[in-house]
């Protein structure tokens, strides 16, 4: 019943697991699970199951949890809901004697969860700041412009694809494994554990140098297209294989937990009449089933949509600013499943100025502001982005929130801001753009959102270029809170507010 009751959420994490690099490991994680059960089997089978009813206490925590995931169309929020309640659900039918028994392969099952790709930008800049330190230590002038390394013989980008975190998801659920099977000590569990997080990043780091140099000192024959993800890949094999020679070497003579045989305190227990803990057992997954789906039922009429939605469009040229129709804008973001989306571009002076922006009447999993199928680099052409950073502004007293970056393609490099406007806020942040989803859906009853980016192309330094975004923005923000203008919804249809 909880497998079809989440089907959403199952389906959505096997497409992660068969589309992305970084997580084909996942394949492996419930097989892994169940051969740890099978090693556990004589253990097991000597503890009497006792229902606790205290998990369903738990188990309302985690409805609650798949609840705020499902209002902010958070999948991997709910995919972890979903493991957790799987969990507690073991708990409340079997017992905590068991579910202490079994408790690492039941805590494996989270690094089924696809997550870890909010920490990519992060592992970028590591990455980066590694290779320029390596760099310099070898004597090689080095400039660092967000994720670009120049040196005198060329240019490379630490893409997204560098970053690690394809080899870093696989190391940490390896050294999980790895602690559990081969370590007694905790102190030497957490050790590697710990070893599985720094040595994958410091490797990747350490990957993109030995590229880079090869590179260069091969004047370009060597370690480019191809090459390049062959020798990296062969490269963190060889670190992934010296990984798990370190933990043969920490190894403890006495065997692995969950191993060998029962302890006394383990041994059979005097089976109670199985009549009650039957009744009990069914009584407790009912109610637990019961509320998850009470709970999914809720959280579907709260995301009924307004019975009408307002028309938004961008505002008009006034001057000091005028239409700009000469041609079209180079860059182009690529924001998907958006029900209306809007382009215009101003002109003042010299300068020009390109609003992009994508309106969701209703926000649902394949169509949502905040979301990674949004990009800001899908222009037909090879854009990447060079710095990604949280900043502010001032305009007619209110703060207004955006995200500055630069994306550079082949011939044109835009500065280009933009921010998500939800429930009638501008913010930043995909987290409380998130938590600002779940109280419209909860309080206000507005789903709609937008994304909106504003660009204009790198002229002769970035801080004119930014001057110019800044101007805009207080000209066409004085008397109004969003770029987004809403005409009135058709007659007779009721009203709906607008972000």
């Amino acid at each position: 019943m909880l497998f079809w009751a989440f089907r959403a959420e199952i389906a959505a994490a096997v497409q992660v697991w068969s589309g992305s690099a970084a997580y084909g490991h996942a394949f492996f994680i419930v097989p892994v699970c169940l051969f740890l059960f099978y090693r556990l089997r004589h253990r097991l089978a000597a503890l009497q199951p006792e229902p606790a009813l205290w998990a369903l206490g738990p188990i309302a925590i985690l409805c609650l949890v798949w609840m705020v995931g499902a209002l902010a169309n958070a999948m991997v929020v709910k995919q972890f809901a979903f493991v957790g309640l799987w969990q507690a659900l073991f708990l409340l039918i079997l017992g905590w004697r068991i579910t202490r028994a079994a408790l690492f392969p039941l805590a494996y099952l989270i690094f089924a969860v696809p997550f870890g790709v909010s920490i990519v930008p992060t592992l970028q800049d590591v990455t980066a700041q590694i290779v320029v330190h390596l760099l310099r230590l070898s004597g090689i002038p080095v400039f660092l412009d967000g994720y670009l390394i120049q040196i005198p013989s060329g240019y490379f980008l630490v893409a997204e694809a560098c970053s690690g975190v394809r080899y870093l998801t696989v190391s940490l659920a390896l050294g999980f494994l790895a602690a559990y099977l081969f370590l007694r000590s905790w102190r030497r569990r957490l050790f590697f554990i710990a070893l599985s997080v720094v040595v994958p990043i410091a490797a990747n780091g350490i990957r993109a140098y030995g590229i880079i140099l090869l590179a260069h000192l091969s004047d370009y024959r060597l370690a480019v297209d191809v090459d390049h993800v062959l020798y990296g890949l062969a490269f963190l094999i060889i670190v992934t294989l010296i990984l798990l020679g370190l933990v043969v070497l920490l190894r403890e003579r006495e065997p692995a937990d969950g191993a060998g045989s029962i302890a006394p305190a383990e041994q059979p227990l005097v089976r109670r009449a199985r009549g009650y803990g039957q009744q009990a057992q069914v009584l407790c997954a009912s109610t637990a089933v019961a509320i998850v789906l009470l709970t999914q039922a809720w959280a579907a009429a709260a995301r009924h949509p307004a019975a009408a939605l307002p028309v938004p469009h961008l505002p008009l040229a006034a001057a000091p600013w005028a239409a700009a129709t000469d041609a079209p804008p180079g860059w182009v973001p690529a924001f998907q499943g958006s029900d209306v989306t809007l382009q215009r571009s101003y002109r003042l002076g010299g300068g020009r100025v390109d609003v992009h922006a994508a309106y969701y009447a209703v926000q649902s999993e394949e169509a949502e502001a905040i979301s990674d199928k949004n990009a800001l680099l899908d222009s037909g052409k090879e854009w990447h982005a060079l710095d990604l950073a949280q900043a502010e502004i001032e305009v007619a007293g209110r703060t207004h929130p955006y995200l500055r970056t630069i994306v550079a393609g082949p011939n044109d490099s835009y500065v280009v801001w933009y921010w998500y406007r939800i429930a009638g806020q501008s913010t930043n942040s995909r987290f409380l753009g998130k938590l600002l989803e779940v109280k419209a859906a909860m309080i206000d009853g507005d789903r709609s959102a937008a994304v909106i980016a504003i660009a204009s192309r790198v002229s002769e330094d970035a801080p004119q270029t930014d001057a110019l975004l800044r101007a805009f923005l207080e000209h066409n923000l004085a008397g109004a809170e969003s770029l987004l203008r809403f005409d009135s919804p058709p007659s007779g249809a009721g009203s709906a507010a607008g972000p």
